[in-house]
């Protein structure tokens, strides 16, 4: 199995962490894909942003080692996403080059514009990957072998700027019509299938990556809070620990009840 979870900043993927971790452990493909450095967080103060993208980058570069996971930045503005067409384009692109099974993003109400519009570009994606004649260009090889790529955003979807064509070599991008299970962030006032993820086997790792963050921005929301959380989860799934998110399709079954 081939997951990959895609989030505007660096901390967002706390959520789905312990998920991630643990198809990483058992040998499954993990990466995440950050469309922000997260240069304009309020928590640095009057710090430039570029001090603040190094800073938020390392802590990306961090996440992906403890999970055991594959990574990469695509440097669009902090808070300037819109969830259009050119970054779905973009997103398409990556999918279907690395073809994953499985998509985790952002609910698409959260208050955060950032994160609505990564939900709303992660879904336009999923459909763009599968027509050829979208993402089927010729890529030009990234500008450098680093899992993390930075470029700004590009003015051509379609013909990305040196680094944002992905680890292609220049082959042709075989678009990626198998399909593709997108899970958003739990809401409890979206009616959509809930899924329960037991991370008892990897609740450790999405601890240690909750205690990056905590220990760094000094939240007061504790890692005991953190582990109660997850436990509360899975007692909902009736295992120890758990994460929760929701399916944006019907989830599929053995049969149909009568």
């Amino acid at each position: 199995m081939r997951l990959m979870a895609i989030f505007p900043h660096p901390d967002d993927e706390i959520g789905v962490s312990g998920t991630l971790a643990k198809h990483a452990l058992r040998g499954d493909a993990v990466k995440l894909v950050w469309l922000t450095r997260g240069e304009l967080a309020s928590q640095f103060g009057d710090a430039p942003p570029e001090e603040v993208a190094r800073i938020r980058e390392g802590h990306g570069r961090m996440v992906a080692e403890i999970i055991g996971a594959e990574y990469e930045f695509l440097g669009y503005p902090d808070a300037g996403l819109t969830g259009g067409r050119e970054e779905a384009l973009v997103l398409a692109r990556k999918i279907a080059t690395w073809k994953p099974d499985v998509v985790f993003t952002w609910d698409p109400y959260d208050i955060h514009p950032d994160h609505r519009a990564a939900y709303w570009a992660t879904l336009s994606a999923l459909k763009f990957c599968r027509i050829p004649k979208l993402v089927g260009a010729t890529a030009r090889p990234a500008r450098a072998s680093s899992p993390a790529v930075e470029a700004a955003s590009p003015a051509d979807p379609l013909s990305p700027p040196e680094g944002m064509g992905g680890s292609t070599g220049g082959m042709a991008i075989e678009a990626h019509r198998s399909r593709v299970r997108l899970l958003h962030y739990y809401r409890n006032d979206l009616p959509r299938p809930v899924v329960y993820v037991d991370i008892s086997e990897s609740i450790d790792v999405a601890e240690k990556v909750f205690r990056l963050y905590q220990a760094f921005y000094r939240w007061e929301y504790s890692p005991e809070a953190f582990r109660a959380n997850r436990a509360r989860l899975g007692q909902e799934a009736g295992v120890k620990f758990a994460e929760r998110f929701q399916s944006e399709g019907p989830l599929p079954l053995e049969y149909v009840p009568g």
